[in-house]
Parts: structure tokens; sequence; C-alpha cells
């Protein structure tokens, strides 16, 4: 592939331990939000149009219609879901239409490893997202040390990484609650990256 807008880079992902197909399919997941995001963040708003989520209530969809194996009556997977939804629904109205990330390769051995590609600004976003959150654990003796450290000092971090990833200093047009459901969305997917790392599931990154 020739040219900037086309350049592509790939992120690989140490992995051990066990892996279930839904695991691996909500690794996938979380990383092509993570992409979408990047992308959005390098979109600048400048506040002239009013920028803003609709009301989540739309998305409340009956998952069931048309995904069998959505549990039913779990209010708060629902919630989840819904807002994830929106903020998907939000970034593809206002970030560019990229190449979609690929999954290059998988290898379990010694060691193992996910081979993600996409475009190459966007995938070197998500891959600094990705080695702001391994780096408050794998660069620290003790994780479990790491894990109990100073809680404001850990959420700072997490908001500031976050934040870097969707540049919302250049959104000068997302109302309060737009801002709010990105970074809340963008954090979720901190937690459940730092849970696979805690679990030795995620070793490292290249």
């Amino acid at each position: 592939m020739s040219g900037a807008a086309s350049e592509v880079d790939r992120i690989e992902i140490e992995i051990d331990g066990q892996w279930s197909a839904a695991e691996f399919a909500e690794l996938f997941s979380q990383a092509e939000f993570l992409y979408k995001v990047a992308s959005f963040g390098q979109v600048r708003i400048d506040g002239q149009t009013p920028v803003f989520l609709d009301p989540l209530r739309r998305y409340r969809i009956r998952r069931d219609l048309y995904d069998p194996y959505f549990p039913l009556g779990n209010e708060l997977e629902e919630e989840a879901y819904a807002s994830r939804r929106a903020v998907e629904i939000l970034i593809d109205q206002y970030a560019p239409p990229i190449h979609p990330i690929l999954v290059e390769k998988i290898r379990f051995g010694s060691p193992g490893f996910v081979d993600l590609a996409g475009v190459g600004r966007v995938v070197r976003e998500v891959r600094i997202f990705l080695l702001g959150v391994m780096d408050r654990f794998i660069h620290k003796e003790d994780r479990e040390i790491a894990r109990a450290s100073a809680v404001q000092d850990v959420i700072a971090k997490k908001i500031k990484n976050a934040d870097n990833l969707l540049k919302l200093s250049e959104k000068a047009g997302l109302d309060s609650v737009t801002r709010q459901t990105l970074l809340r969305e963008v954090l979720t997917v901190d937690l459940y990256v730092e849970g696979k790392i805690l679990s030795q599931q995620i070793k490292a990154l290249k």
C-alpha cells in the first residue's frame, strides 16, 4: 500500500494462559472500539455546531431480537450496551471512514501473540493508550503493589490516558454529558485491559 493515508502499522499483543473463544471475541471487540476512538480523536471539532449524544434510551433496543445469545433481563448489561452503541454511532458520524483493524495472526506457544493491523497513525494512538495501561503494572516488580497504589493517582493517570486518546481538548463542541460518556467508555476498556494484565493473560505489547 502506498501513500500516507494508507500506511499500515501493527500491534502485537503477547498473550499467555487460557483463552476461550468468547474471551478472544471480547479482546477483538475492545481493540476495534479503541481503534474507532483513536480515529475520532484525530477529528477537530471547532464548536460552531454543538455535538452531543442522542438520549441513550433511544438505543435501549431489544438485542434479543437479533442476538439470540444476549441474556434477557440483565439491565446493567443492557445499559452498558446502550452506552457503547451511542458512542459508536457518534464516532461513525464524525470520524472519517478508515480501513478496518484486522486480525493478522494468532499464535499460542512460547510466547503466544495476537497481531492486529490497521491505519498507521490510528494504530499508533491505540498502542500509546495500551502502553499507558500496561505501564501502571508491567514495569513494577510487584503487580499487587501497583494495584494498591494511591487511588487518586491511578484514577488521574487513567483519565489522562483516556483523554489523550480522545483528544477532548480539540473538541470544543462537545457538551459535558458527551465528554463524560466518551471518557467512561474508554475507561471501561482500560479496566478490561487492566484485568487481563493482572490475570497475566496479556504479558507485553510490541
